[in-house]
């Protein structure tokens, strides 16, 4: 249910209320009432707990209340589903907890020093009191699905979908393309396949990552995530070519980024002509998704392979360096967003840089809400087990290929395959080095055609002489240097937050606490953080003169 299909009723700003005594009607001032139930439920959701009157002064009688009630409780049963569909239970909870210690934190500030214990837990009770009613309401509607589906039969315009269905509604590159890399494919879906795909397909902007970079050697598949991630959608694709000299980046970007603007209202005109037609009324769901689909999404992504190449000091001057800087900083600061005649740098286009150079990029200046990056390190752990996984699975398309000519060769049995001490033997360290994804999918393959020219062994036993006999492409000085890039710009460990005794400690020690979480990974602090790190040395400054 859109919010605005409510204006007429929170523009009146009034609702009737019979009193069954006296049978007088009395109007109650109400949009202070709404506007406490929208803050108090979940994004997408509106809960109504009243009937609405006609606009007449004499009392409605009884047979039109009993219409208006059984009207409101189907209203009420359809935005309980729409709701259910569109929460999560876990993530419902970690919002619920996030909030309370959001809260908790905004208290301790404006106390200064102390927040009693009691208090604390007090805001967290009330925030798990609204995430539990959330819950009961959540189950409520999940064990009586099949009825709540059929008061939704025929309305598809008003239907809300879940995250599952907007993921089934992608091509499936990810998962299919790149194996392993749980976290970032997550991430990946949660910033920009999820919100593009609902756009397109429900209309309305969502909120999109303005730049990704992938950080990371050779061969790890940097590239191919970028691709994937692309592919995943149904948006228009364009690149930047690495022979473009880094004189002339900044104007290239300027120029894809006008290309991407005159597309988007291309696109977005046809996909308003479709849904504006008689024959889009008239299609299912899946007839719908598969209209706008082949419109596609208007938005562009822009892929940028070896992004630190414009800022190299080795080849670029010190003008072009900070040339380039500036554009990114610019043309990447809300690029994401849909073009507006307000808002000269917005342009429906996400940009996916790769490196394996993050130190030559000046990130700190760019700053993490505009190029947001992503490690992409040699797989290692349940990752590793996946990839080693995701190429034996290839291995046996050419074990099949061949076992019409040898009917002795064996396939691989891929999914009952035990591989843990197998991975726990090869896997990454500083001291061996470690194998990438395009190493990895070499050995196997090497692995599977000896099988195939002389089956004598099992395949397991040449898959391992290949791992055993190999010398790890990424050496342990690289693998080091790298790890020590990333970890320098906040990518691979995230820093525990300071441990303060607000009871305890003085003002000057907790301010200086602060300080120090917050420094260690000042390059990719939030502008609300830099404030309030800014405030914080201030402070700290006005305590030490007073000390003196």
């Amino acid at each position: 249910m859109k919010i605005n299909s409510l204006s007429p009723l929170l523009s009146a700003g009034k609702y009737k209320i019979q009193n069954a005594e006296n049978k007088n009607t009395t109007q109650v001032d109400s949009t202070s009432h709404f506007q406490n139930q929208i803050s108090d439920y979940p994004k997408g959701y509106i809960k109504i707990y009243h009937s609405f009157g006609n606009s007449q002064d004499e009392p409605l009688t009884i047979d039109e209340q009993l219409n208006i009630e059984k009207e409101r409780l189907i209203t009420q049963a359809r935005n309980d589903y729409l709701w259910a569909m569109s929460w999560n239970p876990e993530s419902g909870k970690k919002e619920a907890e996030e909030k309370a210690e959001k809260e908790i934190a905004l208290r301790k500030k404006k106390a200064a020093v102390f927040l009693s214990n009691k208090t604390q837990e007090k805001i967290r009770n009330t925030y798990n009191h609204t995430y539990e009613k959330n819950k009961k309401l959540y189950d409520k509607v999940m064990a009586n699905r099949d009825y709540y589906e059929n008061l939704l039969k025929g309305d598809i315009k008003t239907r809300l979908r879940s995250a599952a269905e907007i993921m089934r509604s992608t091509r499936g590159s990810l998962n299919r393309e790149i194996a392993g890399y749980s976290e970032l494919k997550n991430s990946m879906n949660t910033y920009f396949v999820e919100p593009v795909t609902k756009e397109m397909l429900e209309g309305g902007e969502q909120k999109v990552i303005n730049a990704m970079l992938l950080c990371g050697p050779t061969g790890c598949g940097k590239t191919a995530a970028a691709e994937a991630i692309a592919n995943e959608t149904y948006c228009c694709q364009d690149r930047v070519k690495t022979d473009v000299r880094p004189e002339r980046f900044s104007d290239v970007l300027k120029g894809k980024r006008k290309e991407a603007v005159q597309r988007y209202y291309k696109k977005q005109a046809e996909i308003d002509r479709l849904k504006n037609s008689p024959e889009y009324a008239n299609m299912s769901h899946e007839e719908q998704d598969e209209a706008l689909q082949k419109i596609g999404s208007p938005r562009t992504v822009i892929i940028i392979d070896e992004f630190d190449r414009y800022f190299n000091p080795a080849t670029c001057s010190s003008d072009t360096i900070r040339q380039n800087t500036e554009a990114v900083k610019v043309l990447f600061d809300g690029c994401a967003k849909l073009p507006k005649k307000d808002d000269s740098y917005a342009a429906a286009v996400t940009f996916l840089c790769t490196t394996n150079y993050p130190k030559r990029i000046p990130l700190g200046e760019i700053n993490i809400n505009k190029l947001t990056p992503f490690a992409v390190l040699p797989p290692e752990g349940n990752d590793f087990e996946d990839v080693l996984r995701f190429y034996l699975n290839k291995a046996n398309i050419l074990i099949y290929e061949n076992k019409q000519e040898n009917p002795s060769l064996k396939m691989i049995d891929t999914k009952n395959l035990k591989l843990s001490k197998f991975v726990e033997h090869f896997a990454p360290s500083l001291e061996k080095g470690a194998f990438s994804n395009d190493a990895i999918k070499f050995l196997v393959t090497r692995a599977a055609e000896t099988y195939i020219d002389n089956p004598k062994f099992e395949f397991n036993i040449y898959l391992l002489r290949e791992f055993k006999n190999s010398v790890r492409d990424i050496r342990p000085e690289k693998l080091k240097q790298y790890n020590e890039q990333l970890k320098a710009h906040g990518l691979l460990e995230k820093i525990d937050a300071p441990d303060i005794d607000e009871e305890n400690n003085s003002e000057l020690e907790n301010i200086e606490e602060k300080i120090r979480y917050l420094s260690q990974n000042e390059f990719f602090l939030t502008p609300d953080q830099k404030e309030e790190l800014e405030q914080l040395r201030a402070r700290r400054e006005e305590l030490l003169g007073e000390n003196n």
